[in-house]
């Protein structure tokens, strides 16, 4: 009941459009540094077996001219992942929103709403119970008419 589709849907949409609804990382992530990133990737390559392929072709400086386009795919899909929500949120931000969306339902939660809540739900999780309990109460019922008193004992 909290956390249908179209609940959780229609707060994360309105949370994007909130400044508090951004991404924890969405400001620093001008701040990282691109560079150091490059360098990292370039030592890992030298460092594998492509490695020495590159060094037969003018090592580390052959891939200078690709230093810029590398840094902007590198930004991109930095941008791209913090967009979608593919990094992971800081457990107390995420926390905070799941009280937000269980509070806002709360105020909606009136004594019908939740009476038509628990029949729903008994309809449809304990039917089984109430066919089963029915049988099961016929067969004792039929046996107790059936078998004369005091001959089980």
């Amino acid at each position: 009941e909290f956390f249908t589709v179209e609940r959780l849907t229609a707060f994360l949409q309105n949370s994007a459009n909130d400044v508090e609804g951004e991404h924890p990382m969405a400001s620093s992530a001008a701040a990282l540094d691109y560079d150091r990133m490059y360098e990292s990737l370039v030592e890992a390559i030298m460092s594998s077996p492509f490695g020495s392929m590159l060094a037969m072709m003018g090592g580390i400086s052959a891939l200078e001219p690709l230093r810029e386009p590398i840094k902007d795919k590198i930004k991109t899909t930095v941008q791209e992942l913090l967009k979608s929500g593919s990094i992971g949120l800081d457990p107390a931000v995420l926390r905070k929103k799941v009280e937000i969306v269980v509070d806002k339902r709360l105020e909606e939660l009136t004594p019908q709403a939740v009476k038509e809540i628990m029949e729903r739900m008994i309809r449809e999780h304990l039917g089984w119970l109430i066919v089963w309990g029915g049988v099961i109460g016929g067969i004792i019922g039929f046996f107790a008419h059936v078998i004369p008193r005091g001959a089980l004992l």
